[in-house]
């Protein structure tokens, strides 16, 4: 038989709620030298995470030693393109707050984070050109499909990026 478990790790596990079924809740700060997960996991989901952490190439390599071969990381954050992403991140980490975007992401970084740590990219894309909340067109097929097809076509335009890594 299969055994799943489902943890969350967070800074403050207040916000992880028992109604999403966790397994078990850990609270701790992954930039720590210390900090390591408490096993082997097959999947870990960084969404909305990495532009958190000032080296998010260190901390991928630390969690990668706990993930089993063909594991996967899936992953998302805003997307900014290559030429101009080390000036972006230059300015958005002179304002930053406690816990803000402190680091930004293009196809070509997670690419090169990839490569640099024995992964392969399975999917990368970018996720939409412009959203439309709370109107009739974000869910239209229309739009779903547009926004795919550009994201597909063009991952660092558009508001945000999301890949799949496998370790190998």
């Amino acid at each position: 038989g299969s055994h799943h478990r489902w943890d969350g790790y967070d800074v403050d596990i207040k916000v992880l709620t028992a109604g999403l079924n966790y397994s078990s809740l850990i609270q701790g700060d992954v930039t720590l030298p210390e900090w390591s997960p408490r096993q082997f996991y097959d999947t870990a989901i960084l969404v909305h995470f990495l532009e958190h952490l000032h080296k998010p190439e260190e901390f991928v390599e630390r969690l990668s030693s706990y993930l089993t071969i063909g594991g996967t990381i899936i992953g998302g954050m805003p997307v900014t393109p290559e030429f101009a992403r080390r000036a972006r991140e230059s300015k958005i980490r002179k304002t930053a707050k406690p816990f803000g975007h402190v680091s930004v992401f293009s196809p070509e970084r997670v690419f090169d984070m990839a490569t640099q740590l024995g992964f392969s990219v399975e999917i990368l894309t970018g996720a939409f050109l412009i959203r439309c909340s709370d109107t009739a067109i974000e869910n239209s097929k229309f739009w779903v499909e547009f926004n795919y097809w550009f994201g597909k076509t063009f991952p660092s335009l558009g508001g945000e990026i999301y890949f799949k890594l496998r370790k190998f």
